[in-house]
Parts: C-alpha cells; structure tokens; sequence
C-alpha cells in the first residue's frame, strides 16, 4: 500500500531552494559551543543517553517544535526503513516507532545526500496525516560517517511563524556530522565487542571439552593419577584411580598448596619438578 499522495509530486513539497533566499539570523556561537561541550560531556558519561541530549539541544537551538534521529534499520524481509531512537518536542510520544525507507522524508535525504528543506511534508508523505498536529516546515539532514549512511537528524515547525534558515543548516550540520562520526565508532566498538565475546566463548567452549576429555582419560587410567598447579603451586586438578586407591579424594588436593596437601618433606621432593 502507497503511503503517497499520488496527485502531489516530491518536487512539490521540496523548498530547499528557500534556505538560500532567506535572511538567516546571527549565529550563536556561545550556544553552539556550549550544545557541543554538552554533547561530548554527555557521550563520556552515559552514551547511551546522547542523541536524546542531541534532539533536545536541536528543539532549542533551532527553535524547533519537534527534533529526532532516525537510524536506518534492515527488517528480518530484508527491506530497510527508520527507527525513531530520540525525539523531543511536541511529536516526543512517537519515539520508537518505525517507518519504511519510501514513505518518510528520511529516505529522500539519503536517496540526495544533502540536506532537505519541505514544506507540509504529511501533503506527500501521507503516513504523517495521523500525527494529529501540522507539519509546517521539515528540515531533514543525513547522518553520514565514512561513506557509511546511518540515518537521519531532523527538526519540524508546527505553525506557519516558524520557518527555518541556513543557519539552521549550518548548526545542524555541525550536530550531524558529530553525531555520524560518534555513531559510526559506537557501532564498531559493538561489533568488535561481540566478535571478542564470540571468540572469547568458543575458546570457553573449547577448554571444557579439552578438560572433560582429560579428565576422561585419567579417570580410566590404570592405577595412575593426574595432578595440575598453578603459578601459586596451588592444585587445580587432581584426578584418576591412584588417588582412590591411596584413599584420597580430588577435594584433598584441589585448592591447595603443594605444602598444605602433602607432607614438607615429600613437598619439598616435589618442589622442583613442578615449579613453572
């Protein structure tokens, strides 16, 4: 089902030609500053919690009624769409939602790779017509690190006094770009995370069994025993029939010393044939 208006073009919705035509105001250079130390305080202190920070920095600065971060998202079909993951504003209640690539504004910046400005957006867009509030202006940026297209920033007017400028486009490309990078060392640290953590398991995995297999063997060793210490001279195995014939059990050696398991000067006769 087409989420389109199909009697109103793209074209006709799309004004980003306005943003050159209009008088932007003064840039505040404080504030901007400002926003980003906030931001790289906010990603040292809880990541997680950063492009929430992001999108209600976005509402203020721009003097936006809705701000968001949409993150492209690859469905289990294989189709690809947008995660709302942070939103501010008058449209906060949406956050979590997921929209597919064609029928949001998000996919049109990132089909172009450069900022769009559109005019009643939910005219084209119809999915938007259920919100229940106007879309006046819709100022869309992507989020792009490395050639890698991770989604999209973007902050909505909701009456017809708000309109958005180039220096808007210049502030929120500045947020965009910190952002995308940020976002994109995120991911890899995640991904190289759970490549370690996969390893580090199959190599748990793996001890085990090499540890059941010898602990098989020596428990069917004939009339012999095992033993295993550490660097401390400590037990960490004691196994095999030898032991049950002495009239030892495993839990008399594991856990201690060579010195506290045996006599001193039977210790003592070991003592050199198994320090490390």
């Amino acid at each position: 089902m087409s989420e389109h208006c199909e009697s109103i073009r793209l074209d006709d919705i799309l004004i980003t030609d306005e943003l050159a035509r209009r008088l932007p105001r003064e840039p505040n250079l404080l504030a901007e500053n400002q926003a980003l130390r906030s931001l790289a305080q906010q990603l040292a202190r809880a990541p997680e919690q950063m492009l929430q920070r992001l999108v209600d920095l976005a509402v203020e600065l721009c003097e936006a009624g809705t701000a968001g971060v949409s993150l492209s998202e690859t469905q289990s079909d294989g189709k690809v769409g947008f995660r709302w993951v942070a939103m501010a504003g008058e449209l906060a209640h949406c956050m979590g939602g997921y929209i597919a690539y064609e029928c949001c504004p998000c996919g049109a910046c990132l089909d172009q790779g450069v900022p769009l400005l559109l005019s009643h957006p939910d005219r084209y867009f119809t999915y938007f017509q259920q919100v229940g509030v106007p879309l006046v202006e819709n100022l869309v940026l992507p989020l792009i690190a490395e050639g890698q297209a991770l989604g999209t920033i973007w902050i909505i007017t909701h009456d017809e006094q708000g309109q958005f400028d180039s220096e808007d486009v210049r502030l929120m490309t500045g947020l965009a770009n910190f952002t995308a990078a940020t976002l994109l060392q995120h991911q890899q640290q995640v991904r190289e995370l759970s490549v370690a953590g996969t390893a580090l398991k199959q190599e748990s995995t793996e001890r085990k069994l090499a540890e059941e297999r010898s602990l098989a063997l020596i428990d069917n060793l004939p009339g012999g025993a095992a033993f295993v210490v550490d660097r401390d001279l400590r037990y960490t195995m004691a196994a095999g029939k030898a032991l049950a014939i002495a009239q030892f059990q495993p839990e008399d050696f594991i856990g201690r010393t060579l010195f506290e398991a045996l006599p001193s000067a039977l210790a003592a006769s070991y003592e050199p044939t198994v320090q490390p």
